[in-house]
């Protein structure tokens, strides 16, 4: 069962790839909302704290990725605006 975590792990972390690609190549944010963005990461950031008290593997790697592709999108948010 533990391959249907790695699964989601990776549908939920890489979902964010194509919103960095498309703001990093156009440069446009405009479409993008700062604070759905800080919620997400906060979100991630907050998860990263509570699964390292649990030491599943599966869940810490996919909310630090998670948190790292998340941040990578706020950046672009501010630096393109």
């Amino acid at each position: 069962m533990e391959i249907f975590g790695i699964i989601s792990m990776c549908l939920f972390v890489f979902c964010f790839v194509p919103q960095i690609i498309l703001t990093f190549k156009s440069k446009n944010v405009s479409g993008v909302s700062p604070g759905l963005w800080t919620m997400v990461v906060l979100g991630y950031f907050t998860g990263l704290i509570y699964t390292a008290s649990l030491k599943d593997v599966v869940l810490i790697t996919t909310y630090l990725l998670g948190l790292i592709l998340s941040s990578v999108v706020l950046f672009g948010y501010y630096r393109f605006r």
